[in-house]
């Protein structure tokens, strides 16, 4: 099975030609906004959860946290690739 994805500009079909780099530069600039949100989450995990969610164990809260950034930073960083 062929898988395609065709991209639609104004209600027509753009041509491989037609697409350049910098048509896609709105996503390299969201993906650097992801990238910037999930350092500061993995950095101020600790202020963050203790400001806006009490919890019990504030340990395990922050360690989840900090994963999540993590996670958040790389897809950002495919995203600028």
């Amino acid at each position: 099975m062929i898988c395609s994805c065709f991209l639609y500009c104004n209600g027509r079909r753009l041509d491989d030609k037609e697409i350049k780099g910098s048509d896609f530069m709105w996503l390299k600039v969201f993906g650097a906004v992801i990238v910037l949100v999930g350092l500061i989450l993995v950095f101020d995990a600790r202020r963050i959860i203790k400001k806006n969610f009490p919890t019990a164990n504030e340990n395990e809260a922050v360690l989840g946290a900090k994963i999540f950034g993590v996670l958040i930073a790389v897809v950002g960083g495919f995203l600028c690739l």
